[in-house]
């Protein structure tokens, strides 16, 4: 568990120079893991976040980091993002990484895997009733190429983008 106070964010405190007005924003946090970025945003900014992350070891540790950071405007989302809705894609673990498969590519491994939902941007959008995010961060691992489309569909809702592309 950490408490995000102490740690240098530093890509994120590049980008909060653009949230200097006291308007609510919408902040999309593709592949939460612990929640390092929501959370600072969270403390920093006036917004509602929306933290997505597929693995649940993951999710448990961000909504345990929520409570410690005492912070209230993050909504968890467990998903899986990608090029297809209400697919079944399998979460693997190896090496401390979570990567995301169509599950029948895993079918024939002796490891445990956990089963998830796929939803795309497009859905994702749709179903909280998000118009407008004035920050979408990208942390997918694997899988970035699955929802570049979808970036691309919907950028003109997109203000700004921070997508991490490193493997």
């Amino acid at each position: 568990l950490k408490n995000f106070d102490s740690i240098f964010h530093n890509e994120a405190k590049k980008i909060l120079k653009y949230f200097n007005d006291d308007t609510e924003k919408t902040i999309i946090d593709l592949g939460a893991n612990e929640g390092e970025i929501s959370i600072f945003f969270a403390k920093k900014t006036r917004c509602k976040i929306f933290a997505v992350e597929c693995a649940k070891k993951n999710i448990e540790i961000l909504n345990k980091n929520i409570l410690l950071n005492e912070v209230k405007n993050i909504r968890v989302l467990k998903y899986a993002i990608s090029d297809k809705d209400d697919i079944k894609l399998s979460v693997d673990f190896k090496s401390n990484k979570t990567n995301v498969y169509d599950q029948n590519y895993l079918k024939n491994t002796k490891e445990e895997n956990e089963i998830v939902e796929s939803i795309t941007l497009s859905t994702l959008l749709k179903k909280q009733n998000i118009n407008f995010v004035d920050l979408i961060k990208i942390d997918i691992e694997n899988s970035n190429y699955l929802v570049s489309d979808c970036i691309l569909k919907n950028s003109d809702k997109l203000k700004t983008i921070m997508w991490e592309l490193g493997y």
